[in-house]
């Protein structure tokens, strides 16, 4: 947990043990007064519905700005596969409550494909689970403790549970996440023994992204995890190694487009916040 003037951000896992198969954990990140909090945030696997209290939120060009507004109980905001770093800033005071879903997680409680339910790729509403989540929301921000908040939120996600299978995308994801080398599209569809289009389709489908998107975003998390949460430094080469980059100037390259900076900075500058695997850079 940061806690700084009126400023605090919380990480909890989910109690349920049902749920932790496809939540990853919640966050509350609150400030009631003081200068705008001003980010870049990095793109993951695992997607986010964000719930902001009384603020509005405006978004373009992988920028957003949230403002205090009265007007609006809440706002509910989808996060998904980005291809590159996004910049936030907030004007105080706000409070908001993020749902970060395990990758395909979210898909475990929406009754259609999601790519049904989005139509471009940046921060955008969502409002699937209106009007049921409003009702939800009022009795989280009513509660003082963290441990009620998270009860109840479990307790509402284990009655949204849906009968989403699709096992050769589950398993694609698995293979990905948990291989030591980086697999490219044709080789993934080989060990699945499936057509690369319809490999693409189910990723375009179920994660509203192209499989070689993914695949790359897989590398980049990989590296930003080993380097930030393995407890033991490692040099830029080392790292390209690891996560099977052709060789240090591919990783890089990668790493600059995706960042807007080379890694060198972009390690120096990056804050883990909380407990769970959050790195954003602040903006003086």
């Amino acid at each position: 947990m940061i806690e700084k003037k009126s400023e605090s951000f919380i990480t909890e896992k989910p109690k349920s043990t049902l749920l932790k198969k496809y939540i990853s954990y919640y966050y509350f990140h609150n400030k009631a007064e003081g200068d705008k909090v001003q980010f870049m945030f990095y793109p993951h696997l695992k997607s986010a519905i964000t719930v902001y209290k009384n603020s509005n939120t405006e978004s373009a060009n992988f920028k957003s700005q949230t403002y205090p507004d009265s007007s609006i109980d809440y706002k509910f905001l989808y996060q998904g596969i980005q291809l590159q770093a996004c910049s936030s800033t907030i004007t105080p005071p706000f409070s908001k409550i993020g749902i970060a879903f395990q990758p395909l997680g979210l898909n475990y409680f929406v009754n259609e494909p999601l790519a049904n339910l989005l139509n471009i790729d940046e921060t955008i509403e969502f409002n699937y689970f209106k009007p049921s989540i409003v009702e939800l929301m009022d009795q989280v921000y009513n509660c003082q403790s963290v441990e009620e908040k998270i009860k109840l939120l479990d307790a509402y996600f284990k009655s949204k549970l849906s009968n989403f299978k699709e096992e050769r995308l589950e398993k694609a994801i698995q293979l990905i996440i948990k291989s030591d080398k980086k697999f490219n599209v044709e080789a993934l569809a080989n060990e699945l023994s499936i057509n690369r289009k319809t490999l693409l389709r189910l990723f375009r489908k179920h994660l509203n992204c192209s499989t070689k998107d993914y695949l790359h975003i897989c590398q980049f998390r990989k590296a930003v995890d080993s380097y930030k949460l393995s407890g033991k430094k490692k040099y830029l080469g080392e790292l390209a190694h690891m996560h099977d980059y052709y060789d240090q100037s591919d990783f890089i390259k990668h790493f600059k487009k995706i960042t807007g900076f080379n890694p060198k900075r972009f390690f120096k500058d990056i804050k883990h916040m909380g407990n769970e695997d959050i790195f954003w850079s602040f903006v003086n």
